[in-house]
């Protein structure tokens, strides 16, 4: 149902009314950070579209003041606008400081995709981010050059060949990683990967150790390769920058050769996709309400993981 019949929780009157559509901004959304920006940068973004966004709606009138004038001897008395009081005067009625968003995690700045916020008030943002949500990405490489930051942004310290890559190789020695992996899963949750507890852990489904994990991959995938560009999709959780630049570094060295990371998007982040996630011309409080009550359901679930499959089985160990 469009918001400009409804607003989120109620019914508070039509999207013109700003003051009831800065109620009605409490809960999460997704945007799509595009490269290039912080999740500072952001943030103030948001705050600025969405607040000149409520001042594009109908704002409460100037309040007014009781004026008394002497007429042919006769006090008149008249209630007037407060020009002490009018937008012209003292600004515009509703300033970035009124809406407070907050990002769930960072993005690194040369990184693009979905990313998760709070605006307002939201019970389910601090249970959101605890659940340690498994990160999915597309990270485009290239094979024969590495830099000094493992990214195509750094200077080239390193040549080397790589016509001895072959991708039949490569993908095995993927394979090799992800087993790695879903052995650390299992140690870092306490239990022995051959013993009866993992087998009862695994039934549960994916092992995902609580609190702060570190980088962990469950999938990982080589689903472009034409030397020297490559293509991988992960999926993992606790990863940084440092980690996922790094494992294209290390994969590479592996392998006899050197490369570096040249763009990384991420096309999901726990159960939220693309298809949720608000483009930078979209950061405004017609779509940011309409999104926050497009994933009410979602986020009205505990556990926040995904019902289906999100990455293909042939990946997952």
């Amino acid at each position: 149902m469009s918001l400009r019949t409804t607003l989120v929780g109620a019914a508070v009157g039509k999207l013109s009314e700003a003051e009831a559509a800065w109620r009605s901004l409490n809960g999460m959304f997704c945007v799509y950070k595009p490269a290039g920006i912080t999740r500072k940068g952001a943030a103030s973004i948001l705050s600025n579209k969405l607040a000149a966004s409520l001042n594009r709606m109908e704002v409460r009138p100037p309040r007014r003041r009781v004026q008394i004038e002497n007429e042919n001897g006769q006090l008149v008395v008249t209630s007037v606008p407060s020009y002490a009081d009018h937008p012209l005067v003292v600004g515009e009625r509703y300033i970035k400081k009124d809406v407070e968003v907050e990002c769930c995690d960072t993005l690194d700045l040369d990184w693009s995709g979905v990313t998760v916020w709070r605006v307002g008030h939201s019970k389910k943002f601090k249970a959101f981010q605890a659940s340690n949500p498994i990160s999915s990405y597309a990270i485009q490489a290239c094979l024969g050059k590495a830099t000094d930051n493992f990214f195509s942004s750094g200077k080239v310290v390193e040549k080397a060949s790589f016509k001895h890559v072959e991708k039949a190789r490569f993908s095995k020695y993927i394979s090799s990683i992800v087993a790695r992996h879903q052995k650390q899963a299992y140690a870092y949750s306490g239990v022995h990967p051959d013993s009866k507890a993992a087998y009862e852990l695994a039934k549960t489904g994916l092992v995902r150790p609580s609190g702060n994990t570190p980088f962990l991959i469950y999938g990982l995938s080589l689903t472009h390769f034409k030397p020297p560009d490559f293509t991988l999709e992960l999926h993992c959780v606790g990863d940084s920058s440092d980690d996922v630049h790094g494992l294209v570094h290390e994969m590479a060295l592996d392998l006899k050769t050197v490369a570096h990371t040249c763009a990384v998007r991420r096309f999901r982040y726990g159960p939220f996709d693309l298809k949720h996630a608000l483009l930078k011309k979209h950061w405004s409080v017609e779509y940011v309400l309409e999104n926050i009550n497009e994933l009410s359901e979602i986020v009205d679930r505990d556990d926040f993981i995904p019902e289906q499959p999100w990455f293909k089985e042939a990946d997952a160990v």
